[in-house]
């Protein structure tokens, strides 16, 4: 039988990289359950504060985002318009916790509140937007007292239509006349259409994704928009609004008594399909943006 012994000049090395693999594997399992506990804490009203939670619509957290908060100070007076908020915060990772204060004094305030407002910088496509945030209730305004703690979530849509004062919840999807940009949280696409007097003819236009993930890194998913033509609507405008913020190939078909494919148009030249990249609207700080995207159909 023989024994054959390894030199033991190696186990440092070896030992240091166990720790190493050992320090990563930890950080590795302790970082979502921090994550974790950090969401549950963000979840349960803070006295004299604003807490909650930014994530994407497939759930993963916002690295990074801004909340604002307005109402009214502990007298209570209404503050002055334009005046600052009752307090901001960065929030990290998925969660902020915000304390309202005094705009005048910057001392903690414990405020009635019916407003906080989120937005994250996006980037995409080689470009950085400033999106606002979603309100996972759907309110843009309530009614509540930081002194009990208040709870707020959001999250970072693609489309869907965005809280105001009931006005918008006339808005339609599809529709004549000009894009309704405020009014929702995706793209608008505005048909010029050439197509002669088709009435009760359906128009379909088809939404394919060209990457698998939409601007918000979700799963990108394909669509159709549909309108029935009246009398004479064949050479009116139409208006697609809420297209999810993505890079898309759109083709469209005429159905109904002369089916047939409508060619489409961006620039100078007709073809059967056309691609269009939809993005966030510009800002002032973020101008790159388009919200709305002109095609002709004939």
């Amino acid at each position: 039988m023989t024994i054959r012994y390894r030199s033991t000049r190696s186990l440092p090395g070896a030992l240091a990289a166990s720790a190493l693999a050992a320090s990563a594997l930890a950080a590795s399992v302790l970082a979502p359950v921090a994550a974790a506990g950090a969401a549950r804490a963000a979840a349960h009203p803070r006295p004299g504060y604003i807490t909650g939670t930014a994530r994407t619509r497939c759930g993963r957290p916002l690295r990074s985002f801004a909340v604002n908060a307005y109402g009214f100070d502990g007298q209570p007076n209404v503050f002055p318009s334009g005046s600052p908020p009752l307090g901001s915060a960065r929030g990290h990772n998925g969660t902020y916790a915000l304390r309202t204060v005094d705009y005048r004094s910057h001392r903690p305030v414990n405020a009635l509140v019916d407003s906080v407002e989120g937005t994250a910088r996006l980037r995409y496509q080689g470009h950085t937007y400033s999106v606002p945030l979603a309100p996972t209730d759907g309110r843009a305004n309530f009614a509540g007292h930081s002194g009990r703690g208040i709870v707020r979530n959001f999250v970072l849509a693609t489309s869907g239509v965005r809280p105001g004062d009931g006005s918008y919840r006339n808005q339609q999807t599809v529709g004549v006349g000009s894009p309704a940009e405020s009014a929702f949280y995706g793209a608008s696409v505005l048909m010029f259409l050439s197509l002669g007097d088709v009435p009760g003819q359906t128009l379909t236009v088809a939404f394919t994704p060209l990457t698998r993930t939409l601007a918000d890194g979700c799963r990108a998913r394909a669509f159709t928009r549909s309108i029935t033509l009246g009398p004479y609507q064949g050479n009116e405008n139409f208006v697609f609004q809420d297209i999810p913020l993505g890079y898309y190939r759109l083709s469209a078909m005429l159905t109904g008594a002369t089916p047939r494919t409508v060619m489409l148009q961006l620039d100078y030249n007709q073809q059967p399909s056309a691609t269009v990249d939809f993005r966030p609207l510009p800002t002032s700080e973020f101008p790159d943006g388009s919200g709305s995207v002109n095609v002709y159909a004939s």
